[in-house]
Formats: structure tokens, C-alpha cells, sequence
């Protein structure tokens, strides 16, 4: 065992990384970056790619003690270097199969039909007692520590190749979790990562916090001062070489101008002549400032609140002359300005009466494959769904964000507005800016895994435009998901109330319990209507159990949503009375009642031991009638203890 007296509490100094190239494939989880992501958001990790550990590895090379290295991708992992990082005292968290490096045999499956169980060892280093399965065991006798196995084979152990530096080494963890989509599991990854290094600090995620307050800057000293130009032909000149990934999304700055300015609606087509093409895009609403029509290059160098949409339209000039674009006419408030490359060729007076914003884009020489201009237009096509203006193309009319549905709720904050639905995981976010899609974030939140559009107005963009940056504004546009999500539990619930109910008795009257159970791994509220696997199952039954099949699907997804989200919830949140579990007489029950059960009888309340399970959605909890055995059996298989 590792001594006490090793344990360190200044978790935030201990230094931790986590591999995550994204070069690589899934490897040891089905979502890695999704992992990452949380490991990097509840347990403060930073997360390196292949040429960061390398870096990493080489100066812990000889003095390693006290450190901890995740390697979210099992085998695909470069072995280079962790053998030596381990012995200077390093620990190497290997999450799927392998090592290989360190010479174990390893086998599917144990010559047994007893299931894995953690050790006691393992219960203390953060395992439940009961894990959900295992593959890829080695004998026990070469594991060192066996923290989970089973009839002398070990799926998770802890192997110290110094005793005089007890903990490091490598601790191996594979086989009873899916730590891309359950809470618990990260949990449980993160306080093992730590055994006797640390009691780690598990951030609480940020969506059930209020918005962020700002904090005051403390007192300073004023060292020096001073004053600098930009080199603007030097600066455009980084940004013409370097700026965008992928210049044919020159069009979504230009959404995000048209956001800016307060647009109903915006337009775009394109034409091509031969070996040239032309663009022609607009928008209504506010006129940019007369000075930024007429250099809007400049408004790239300039402060202040009237820069915003004319920056974005510079962003967009910037990326459509890397794009191969030649020559640009900008109309705006009755001026209008022509550009070649960067500068203005000419200043003259605009069309008598335009009261739009519009951009002529010009295109020279011969291209292979489709040209940029109608690659922008397809970019812009899918990215502004959750706009607030209109979207009208040559390929397609769009309003913007779609309507609210029987399982969806949509909101409108000000500053954050979006639309949400229930998710089959972790929670998967299409975040826009300005009505134009950044990017997908994957995290985990509370209080319960949503889908859907988030279009936030104050984010901060990375360099690129191709991400956000993960600081104050992010956390209030996350602040903000709090209401909707809650709206969102209020009317799932009473929207299938009534089906929840009958689904109950059915499964009772008609001995389906086993069936419910293969039902509720089902992804939640996005099945098709016909060739899911769901309803491939229910036609199964035949037509006798046409209506079985009918209330079965309407209350089998949403039942196994609720439920996963009763893990960790406030005791004011509408899922403490979610009806997500069945008891034997056809009725449904609820968290609430069951912790009334529990407290009227005087037993240990069952919020603190049962929540693991009901986390899980891997199986129905069929529960009895009578309160001891409702409470207690029904839960563990065995009574509740008093208390």
C-alpha cells in the first residue's frame, strides 16, 4: 500500500497530462475527445498530442515523482520513453489493451464463468464492487496489484516497478466502463489516476452555475509604459499566408457581420463565366460606419464596438483572397468602395436608394474540382441553422433555427439562444457565433446529456475562426443552458406521462421485463420512425403486440434519458419526481419516493449507494411493492441495514 504520509493536497500543483492525439483513432473509448475534454474541464488535466509527450516525457526523464500520465488511446500510444518515465517515478494510466512494451500475455477472456469483482485494494483505490464486465486479463501473478479480476486474473491492476517510489508505475484500466459517456466512470478513472498521489479536485461542471461574476483586478504596480504600431502591410501579410484552414468558409464572417448588424435577412449566389466566377452576397439591417466602408481592411486594427460587423467583413476578404478571389466591390450606407487585394482602388457613391450591405467577389483563372465560390455557398448552406436571420441561396431557403417539437425546446436569451434535445451520451453541442457554426463540443453536463444548436453572440474566436476559446463568455453561454435543460425534463415528463404509466403495467402484466432491458440501451428520442433496432425488436412481437409495441417505444427512450440523468441532481430539479423506475404492481416510482421509503423506515438513504446504478441505463430496476423489499431488494438483492 502506498503511505499516507506520500499523499500530497495541493492537487492544482500536481503536474497531470492527458494523451490525446487527434491523428489517432478511437483507441481505448468510443469518444476521446470527449473524455479528454472532461478530464481537462472536472480534473484540470492538460491534454498533449504526440509531439507535446514527447516533449513531456524527455524532461521528466530522470525526476518524475508525483506525476501522472493518462493514455486515453490504449495501444496506439508511442511506447518511446514511458518505461523510463515510470521508473524516475512517473504514474502511466493506461485506459484499454495493452501495454505490450512491458511483456504481458494477455487473454479476452478468463477461464472462467464467475464475473470480475474488485478487490478490496481495488474498493479503496476508487472501484465499484461490482463492475459491469471485463475483457483483456493477464495472470494474476504478474499484475502486481490486482484491483479488479477474477479466479486469479486481473483486468485492472496497479504494477510498481520501484519499490522505493511506491507510487509510481502503471495502473492498467480496461474492461468495465465506457468512460466516453458515463459520469461515474470519469470519476472513478480520475480518483484512481490519483490513489496516493493526490485526492484530486473533481470540478463540478459549469452548466448548473450561475453566470460567472467578474473579478475585480487587484492593486498593481505600474513598471513601465509605453506605446506600439501594428506594421499593417506586415500584419496582412501573416494573415493572407496563415489565417484560415479552409478559405471557402469566407462566407460565415459575413454571416457573423450580418449577425452583428441586426439582419432579417441574408442572400447569396454565384455564377461562373468560363475561367472566372463572380459572388454576389448581401444583407440588410444597420449600414457599416462610412470609415470602415471605405477601408474596411482597417477595421482588422481598430477597437470599439462600431468595428464588430466591419471586422467580420474584413475577415471575410482576408480569407476570400486566400481563396484565390481577385477583386472586391463593398456597398454600404451609400458608398461604395472597390478593393484589389487589400486596397482600395476607388471610393465612389453607391446605387441611389440600396439600402443593403452587399459584397461583389470576383474570381480569376481555371480551377480544378468545384470552384471556392460555390463551395462558400454550400459552407454557409449548413453553418448558419441556428441564425437569426433568414438564409436564401440558389440551393435553398432556410429560417434559422427550427421550430420547437414534442421533444425539443427552444430558447432565446439575448446573447445565447439555441435549441435542445434530449442526447443518446454526453452531451454534443453545435456552438455558432454570431448565427455562424464554429465547431461541435462534446462535454459532459448536468442536469441532464442535451443536443442541439447554441448560437451565442459574445464568444471569443481563436485565430482561425475554426474554434472558440474556452473563457469567461464560454462559461455564460453554458451558464445559460440551465433553464432550457430544466424546461426541457418538464416536458419530456409530461409528454409522456401517460405512456410511462401504461408502459409499467405492460411490462408487468405481460412478462416483458427481460425485453425492457435490451430496450433501454436504445439512443432516446432520435429513432426513425421505421429500421431503427427498436422497431425492428417491437415488430418482432407480432401483431397481437401491436400496442405493446406502440407504448413500449414511446416510453422506453425517454424513460432510459431520465433515468441517467438521476445520477447527480438538485433536490428542486423535476427528475427527483421523474417516474423512471417500475415496481412490481405496473406502477411507477420516482427518486423522490424512493428516499421517502427509505428515511420512513429509518434504512440508509439510498441516494448515496444506488446511484452508480441507476446511472448505468444498462438495466430496469424492477421493484417490489412492499416498502422493505421495494427499497432494499429490489435495489441490492438484499435488504436495506437500519441505519
Amino acid at each position: 500500500m502506498i503511505p499516507s504520509a506520500a499523499i500530497r493536497d495541493d492537487w492544482e500543483s500536481i503536474d497531470r497530462v492527458a494523451f490525446r492525439d487527434v491523428a489517432l483513432g478511437a483507441g481505448a473509448t468510443e469518444e476521446p475527445q470527449a473524455v479528454a475534454d472532461t478530464l481537462q474541464a472536472l480534473g484540470g488535466y492538460r491534454i498533449v498530442d504526440r509531439r507535446e509527450l514527447r516533449a513531456w516525457l524527455e524532461a521528466r526523464r530522470t525526476t518524475a515523482e508525483g506525476t501522472i500520465l493518462v493514455n486515453i488511446h490504449g495501444r496506439t500510444i508511442p511506447p518511446e520513453g514511458l518505461r523510463e518515465y515510470m521508473s524516475a517515478g512517473g504514474r502511466l494510466v493506461w485506459c484499454g489493451a495493452g501495454p505490450d512494451f512491458l511483456g504481458f500475455s494477455f487473454r479476452e477472456k478468463p477461464p472462467t464463468l464467475n464475473p470480475p469483482r474488485a478487490t478490496p485494494a481495488g474498493v479503496e483505490w476508487g472501484f465499484h464492487p461490482h463492475p459491469r464486465g471485463g475483457r483483456n486479463y493477464v495472470p494474476a501473478e504478474s499484475a502486481g496489484l490486482t484491483l479488479v479480476g477474477v479466479d486469479g486474473w486481473s483486468s485492472i491492476f496497479f504494477l510498481n516497478l520501484d519499490p522505493s517510489r511506491p507510487q509510481s508505475g502503471l495502473l492498467r484500466v480496461t474492461g468495465f466502463f465506457d468512460i466516453g459517456s458515463s459520469g461515474q466512470d470519469i470519476k472513478e478513472l480520475m480518483r484512481s489516476a490519483a490513489h496516493g498521489i493526490g485526492e484530486p479536485f473533481i470540478r463540478r461542471p459549469v452548466v448548473l452555475a450561475d453566470a460567472p461574476a467578474a473579478t475585480p483586478a487587484g492593486p498593481g504596480e505600474l513598471v513601465a509604459s509605453g506605446s506600439f504600431r501594428i506594421d499593417r502591410e506586415a500584419a496582412l501579410s501573416k494573415l493572407s499566408a496563415y489565417r484560415f484552414v479552409s478559405p471557402e468558409s469566407f462566407l460565415l464572417p459575413w454571416a457573423r457581420a450580418a449577425s452583428a448588424s441586426g439582419a432579417g435577412l441574408l442572400e447569396a449566389w454565384a455564377k461562373a463565366h468560363g475561367d472566372s466566377a463572380v459572388l454576389w452576397t448581401s444583407f440588410d439591417g444597420a449600414p457599416l460606419p462610412d470609415r470602415w466602408t471605405q477601408d474596411p481592411i482597417g477595421s482588422l486594427f481598430a477597437e470599439g464596438d462600431d468595428s464588430k460587423a466591419a471586422r467580420e467583413v474584413a475577415f471575410c476578404i482576408v480569407a476570400a483572397a486566400q481563396a484565390s478571389a481577385s477583386r472586391f466591390e463593398l456597398t454600404s450606407g451609400g458608398i461604395k468602395t472597390t478593393l484589389r487585394g487589400f486596397s482600395a482602388t476607388s471610393v465612389e457613391p453607391g446605387r441611389e436608394g440600396e439600402r443593403k450591405t452587399t459584397l461583389l467577389i470576383h474570381f480569376e483563372g481555371r480551377r480544378l474540382g468545384r470552384h471556392p465560390a460555390f463551395k462558400a455557398i454550400d459552407r454557409l448552406n449548413v453553418s448558419c441553422r441556428a441564425a437569426r436571420f433568414k438564409l436564401k441561396t440558389f440551393a435553398l431557403e432556410q429560417p434559422g433555427l427550427e421550430a420547437e417539437d414534442a421533444t425539443s425546446v427552444r430558447f432565446d436569451g439575448g446573447s445565447v439562444r439555441g435549441l435542445l434535445r434530449p442526447s443518446n451520451g454526453h452531451s454534443r453541442l453545435q456552438v455558432h457565433a454570431l448565427g455562424a457554426r464554429v465547431c461541435e463540443v462534446a462535454m459532459w453536463t448536468w442536469p441532464v446529456m442535451v443536443e442541439g444548436e447554441i448560437d451565442a453572440s459574445e464568444l471569443t474566436l481563436n485565430l482561425s475562426q475554426s474554434g472558440i476559446v474556452r473563457d469567461a463568455a464560454f462559461d455564460r453561454m453554458l451558464a445559460a443552458l440551465k433553464d432550457p435543460m430544466l424546461r426541457l425534463v418538464a416536458k419530456v415528463l409530461a409528454s409522456h406521462s401517460e405512456a410511462f404509466r401504461e408502459a409499467a403495467r405492460l411490462v408487468r402484466a405481460r412478462g416483458l421485463e427481460g425485453r425492457w432491458r435490451r430496450l433501454t440501451p436504445v439512443p432516446p428520442l432520435s429513432y426513425p420512425a421505421e429500421g431503427s433496432g427498436l422497431a425492428a425488436w417491437a415488430g418482432r412481437l407480432g401483431g397481437a403486440f401491436s400496442r405493446t409495441q406502440a407504448t413500449l417505444r414511446a416510453a422506453a427512450l425517454p424513460v432510459w434519458w431520465l433515468r441517467r440523468s438521476t445520477y447527480h441532481i438538485p433536490e428542486d430539479s423535476p427528475l427527483m419526481d421523474a417516474p423512471v423506475w417500475f415496481a412490481a404492481d405496473g406502477g411507477t416510482l420516482s427518486r423522490r419516493r424512493l428516499e421517502a421509503v427509505a428515511n420512513r423506515l429509518g434504512y440508509i438513504p439510498v441516494a448515496s449507494r444506488w446511484q452508480d446504478r441507476a446511472a448505468a441505463g444498462d438495466e430496469l430496476l424492477l421493484l417490489s411493492d412492499g416498502d422493505r423489499r421495494l427499497a432494499g431488494d429490489a435495489l441490492y438483492g438484499r435488504p436495506l441495514k437500519p441505519s
